[in-house]
């Protein structure tokens, strides 16, 4: 009876390494395969699933002119902040450099290019945030540094996971770009149901305080926009006349 016991047990525990791995294979795989799916084409929308991302947030005031020194304070903060976690000096600087995710995001309720005149530009409200790990912690009393932007605290939260219509771009074709949204919204019948994100793709090395007009224009973007499916299909002009 022992002996059955026993080799009951052994296979119940082969059977459940058996699964374990096999289910670490799956996991594996859709990795690869995940990684290995083609970037869609500069100036193509489609349909993606954003998981939730944790980021250092600051609330900001001016326009486009304003992005690059908003960007180069957080990525300078976060770098610090790291540093300092692990443990200081030339290493902890390094090792901050390493972990910290290079990638800036801005969070527009309202489309930045609607601002057209010089006193509209310098009221417009929009968030700036750094993607930074999940072990990321800001310490206590770290402050924004008011550069030329009027600034509030930094503040960490986690921007929600969200389906949204994706396009892969650049700053210097954005502007254009970002409008193909709306028409593509309308024959798909999507409403848009949340900020607008645009990832701004930096290398690490990339300074983005020297950086040259040109080199800012062909920066890579990504357009993000929340939606979800309408309930009801839009009525076309020559449809309502019938």
């Amino acid at each position: 009876m022992r002996r059955s016991q026993s080799l009951f047990l052994t296979w119940t525990l082969a059977l459940a390494v058996i699964a374990l791995l096999a289910g670490v294979a799956l996991a594996q795989d859709a990795d690869k395969a995940a990684a290995a799916r083609p970037t869609p084409a500069v100036g193509e929308i489609t349909i993606e699933k954003i998981p939730a991302q944790k980021v250092l947030v600051r609330q900001v005031q001016g326009g486009y002119d304003k992005h690059q020194e908003v960007f180069a304070d957080l990525k300078g903060t976060a770098t610090r902040a790291l540093g300092a976690a692990t443990g200081g000096g030339a290493a902890g600087a390094k090792a901050a450099e390493a972990e910290l995710a290079a990638d800036c995001v801005g969070l527009y309720a309202v489309d930045p290019d609607s601002t057209t005149t010089a006193t509209a530009k310098a009221a417009f409200n929009w968030s700036a945030a750094l993607l930074v790990p999940e072990n990321f912690k800001l310490p206590a009393g770290t402050r924004a540094k008011a550069l030329s932007v009027p600034a509030s605290d930094y503040k960490m939260e986690t921007l929600p996971a969200i389906e949204a219509a994706v396009m892969y771009s650049t700053i210097g074709r954005a502007p254009t770009d970002g409008l193909k949204f709306f028409s593509w919204m309308a024959d798909n019948g999507y409403v848009q149901v949340g900020p607008t994100r645009m990832v701004y793709f930096t290398d690490p090395k990339f300074d983005l305080l020297r950086a040259t007009a040109q080199q800012v224009r062909d920066s890579k973007t990504k357009i993000i926009v929340p939606i979800h499916k309408r309930e009801r299909p839009i009525a076309l002009k020559n449809e309502k006349q019938q």
